[in-house]
């Protein structure tokens, strides 16, 4: 079950337009150091941002924040396989940079999982990672 919840492809994927949003709501991409300003942000003062983000296209985020609220996570491309593997262990690792070099590293998500799950390539709009 733990494998199942924390490294699913979904949540993973979730977890890097989060990740990449906070980088750029919070100031220099980073929470605050001093405990009263770490105690200020609170889980609901991130999600208002994140809808205040989606509204306006201008605003930090906004592209992170409008795949959250709206659910539009990108799709799986590829996930290794068995035999995949026996012809290159590094298959994911190769189409990821064939797919660069065709269509740009930006248009693209790749995200390993540990614990022997294969390789898998999101398709997207721009590289998240």
């Amino acid at each position: 079950m733990y494998s199942q919840v924390y490294f699913h492809r979904t949540r993973r994927i979730y977890d890097i337009y989060l990740t990449d949003y906070l980088n750029e709501w919070l100031d220099d991409g980073l929470f605050p150091t001093t405990l009263d300003g770490f105690l200020s942000i609170t889980d609901v003062e991130v999600l208002v941002s994140l809808r205040a983000a989606v509204r306006d296209p201008n605003s930090n985020g906004h592209q992170h924040a409008e795949r959250i609220i709206r659910r539009q996570h990108f799709k799986r491309l590829y996930s290794a396989n068995p035999s995949d593997r026996r012809v290159n262990l590094e298959s994911g690792r190769a189409l990821a940079k064939a797919l660069g070099a065709e269509f740009g590293d930006e248009n693209f998500v790749t995200i390993s999982i540990p614990i022997g799950v294969m390789d898998q390539i999101f398709q997207c709009v721009r590289r998240m990672v």
